[in-house]
């Protein structure tokens, strides 16, 4: 049985496994949804909701507000909070684990940079470092006693659940145990670390997991949260760790515009699929990397529903089901991304897989089994690459990516052709347009991709990108730029095509696209 839900297919002499949509996907203990599109919106900017009538929570949540700050940790995010000063931050340590880079929203528009001073991974708690530059007007949380901890006691939960703004529930604590409590406020997805905060203004707990609904990923009842006296030996421990960290960095974050979706469907019902062929299937030796931006993925969300929905649609013809009722691609889509992700969002992932192929001594031994016997049993294939880091280089300097990790990608696959049974990470990372932009003068920016690979540790593997996909990619964001009246220079394609002899009389049309300067 496959544990991994797809249908295994031979991609340039690659044996690769196409992944079929997943609901749900869990991240070093975060919940999230969807594959790829949710790493996009579980990191959309966090917007101040404005507060009413001060009711007790209403006093309590612009009070804490200042304090709890948003922790992205490669693909996974969670919440925190400042405790002892403006530059240390408590959060749990699953929050933060295996991250290749960590780094903090201190307000919905301002993200620095931070590091992991100290991990208890048996209390479940981390304690962070941002520079002093981070956030002067930030101010730290007071941790309360385990002494006014009862049954009974009104708590309320600050953080950042499921991709949204800084939030508050409350609730009470419902029972006590060594270290822990548990509490009916709900706690979700991106809760992790974030404080649970009596009617004092204390933190008395750190919120922790949660018992989610598996129908819908939210919480279905009692969250549980390490009690806050235990940060208290691991503040110690950071103190004496912590050295002076000035860094004046502001990170970039992720647009606040989207890409306006009837603009988007309009543009993408009249491309040519066969455009974006060379944003997929690049080959970095034992890596296949795929560039994607909003309009791309229309163009291929439309192209899937035009192929798959032709029989549905004389189905439906056919039984005189109303047009207002019949399938419709894009409907399905965007309903199914209200719930996964935020397809819309103007930025470009990078998505660096892991090509996989038949063993030397499976193909060995299969050849002899079926020279001697006329039989061969199933071929063990394992995957050929792990990701283990991806910079992007444009004319030579890093690009700080707006969001980005590896996660593994585990396959168990067992029947009479194959035997796949292997685990491995694949990349994912996020940029800005703007690393796709033109060079002052009008040329085609060099942009390269570096990739560290965990079977090869001290071999980083390069591969410029051609110009064609970086104009490409550009490109795609010209009648975004424009919606918001910002000036944009597109790059010109020209078609050229020639006759190519294959041998025997017989020739082949090949075509390339020429790439001219953007005006």
């Amino acid at each position: 049985m496959a544990h991994k839900r797809g249908r295994l297919r031979i991609v340039g002499g690659h044996v690769r496994l196409v992944a079929l949509p997943n609901r749900h996907v869990h991240s070093r203990g975060v919940h999230m949804k969807s594959r790829c599109l949710a790493f996009i919106a579980a990191a959309a900017p966090v917007f101040v909701l404005k507060v009413g009538a001060q009711s007790p929570e209403t006093r309590m949540f612009a009070e804490a507000a200042p304090s709890v700050v948003r922790v992205e940790a490669g693909l996974g995010s969670g919440s925190g909070f400042f405790v002892g000063d403006n530059t240390t931050i408590a959060t749990n340590s699953h929050v933060v684990a295996e991250a290749e880079t960590v780094s903090v929203y201190v307000t919905p528009t301002h993200r620095v940079p931070a590091r992991v001073i100290v991990r208890d991974d048996a209390r479940d708690l981390a304690i962070l470092q941002i520079p002093s530059e981070g956030c002067d007007s930030c101010r730290p949380l007071p941790l309360a006693d385990d002494s006014v901890l009862v049954i009974g006691l009104p708590v309320v939960v600050m953080g950042y659940p499921l991709g949204q703004p800084l939030t508050i529930t409350r609730g009470i604590v419902a029972t006590l145990r060594s270290g822990a409590l548990l509490t009916d406020a709900a706690i979700n997805a991106g809760n992790s670390g974030g404080p649970i905060l009596s009617a004092s203004g204390s933190v008395v707990a750190i919120a922790t997991f949660s018992d989610p609904d598996p129908r819908g990923g939210v919480s279905a009842g009692l969250g549980g949260a390490v009690l806050a006296s235990g940060l208290r030996p691991l503040l110690v421990e950071a103190r004496a760790a912590i050295r002076p960290w000035h860094d004046s960095t502001s990170l970039p974050i992720l647009p606040v515009d989207e890409y306006a979706p009837s603009l988007l469907a309009s543009i993408a019902d009249t491309a040519s699929p066969v455009a974006y062929d060379r944003l997929s299937g690049i080959d970095i030796g034992p890596f296949t990397v795929r560039v994607s931006t909003p309009l791309s993925h229309e163009v291929l969300e439309l192209e899937t529903g035009r192929r798959v929905a032709s029989n549905r649609r004389r189905r439906e013809s056919a039984a005189g089901v109303p047009i207002q009722d019949r399938y419709n691609a894009l409907v399905s889509v965007h309903d199914w991304m209200a719930y996964v992700g935020n397809e819309h969002m103007p930025v470009v992932q990078i998505i660096v897989e892991p090509n996989s192929s038949e063993t030397f001594m499976s193909a060995f031994a299969r050849g002899f089994t079926k020279a001697a016997f006329g039989t061969a049993g199933p071929a063990t294939i394992k995957f050929d690459g792990d990701v283990r880091g991806v910079i992007l280089r444009r004319n030579g300097e890093i690009v700080t990516s707006l969001r980005g990790g590896h996660t593994p990608e585990p396959v168990n696959v067992d029947n009479e052709w194959f035997s796949f049974w292997d685990v491995a990470d694949m990349g994912i990372y996020i940029y800005s347009p703007s690393a796709f932009r033109p060079n002052p003068d009008g040329s085609v920016p060099s942009l390269e991709l570096d990739v560290r690979d965990l079977k090869s540790p001290t071999k980083v593997r390069k591969q410029k990108l051609d110009d064609a996909v970086v104009a490409r990619v550009w490109n795609d964001f010209a009648s975004y730029y424009q919606a918001l009246k910002q000036p944009f220079a597109a790059f010109s394609f020209t078609r050229k095509c020639a006759a190519v002899d294959r041998g025997m009389g017989a020739t082949e049309t090949v075509c390339e696209d020429i790439v001219g300067p953007a005006k």
